[in-house]
């Protein structure tokens, strides 16, 4: 995969994500644009999700675009702004496969990103960001990612209770 990024502030950190996800086969062969924009409120995602505006960065679908938050990326530690890059590259791959659309039980595709963002090496960095956004109910269960099967079938239920409202 090769991450082509618009601003030399995030080139590092593009070599650094494509050297560790370089064994994922169905990103091989792929081109990614990696751009860093003044802020995520003019994206049409706006419109359905409003609080988009607070992330670093966004994977834009649509355009097969990684969209980089100015307004917040920067201020973060440089481990947690790669791993939220490769969190965005775990979108793209769940895009190409169809990874969170096949199950039986729905489940959000980020939870399914940060599975992906934690095999690359990213656990401790992405533990230590979700700890503040998600809360650490999401790390307990965050930090079982290597045994996917108990990894899923909890996150599932946290989601589901999050969708019901109970957290």
């Amino acid at each position: 995969m090769t991450l082509r990024e618009n601003d030399e502030r995030i080139a590092g950190l593009c070599r650094s994500v494509e050297k560790h996800t370089e064994n994922s086969a169905p990103l091989r062969d792929c081109t990614v644009p990696v751009n860093v924009v003044p802020d995520l409120q003019s994206e049409p995602e706006v419109d359905i999700v409003p609080l988009i505006t607070l992330n670093p960065a966004a994977y834009r679908r649509s355009i097969k675009t990684i969209l980089v938050n100015e307004h917040t990326f920067f201020d973060l530690k440089h481990s947690i702004r790669e791993a939220i890059l490769a969190h965005e590259v775990g979108h793209l791959l769940c895009h190409l496969t169809g990874c969170s659309e096949n199950r039986e039980v729905p489940i959000s595709e980020c939870i399914i990103a940060d599975l992906w963002a934690c095999r690359w090496g990213y656990s401790t960095p992405l533990l230590e960001e979700r700890r503040t956004s998600y809360g650490p109910a999401y790390c307990d269960i965050l930090q079982l990612w290597l045994n996917e099967q108990e990894y899923l079938e909890k996150m599932t239920l946290w989601y589901m209770q999050k969708l019901a409202g109970l957290l």
